[in-house]
């Protein structure tokens, strides 16, 4: 192998990637196996899933329209900070105007 050949300088290019589980994403199959998890609780499979596969599909959608971290910029934006959803590295989004 040359130093000028292409193939000598291979940059990973999935390395950021998430995790997958089966075809989908972590957070997309998440949300679809807590509404089949929630089917089998309440006796409603078939909807539920169905509800849980629709879910993942516009999550999916949202995601490859605005990027992966559009769901957690609107989580910080729009949620209170007292919710599961803890940003202890940023400020509370309330608070617009720093003094000094």
């Amino acid at each position: 192998m040359d130093i000028g050949d292409p193939s000598f300088h291979y940059f990973p290019s999935h390395l950021d990637d998430q995790s997958k589980v089966m075809l989908w994403d972590f957070d997309e199959a998440m949300s679809m196996i807590m509404c089949i998890g929630v089917g089998i609780v309440v006796k409603q499979l078939v909807i539920f899933a169905i509800i849980g596969f629709t879910i993942a599909y516009i999550l999916a959608r949202v995601k490859a329209a605005r990027g992966r971290g559009f769901l957690a910029t609107l989580c910080y934006w729009y949620l209170p900070h007292n919710t599961i959803f803890n940003f202890r590295r940023y400020p509370p989004s309330h608070i617009r105007e720093y003094v000094g």
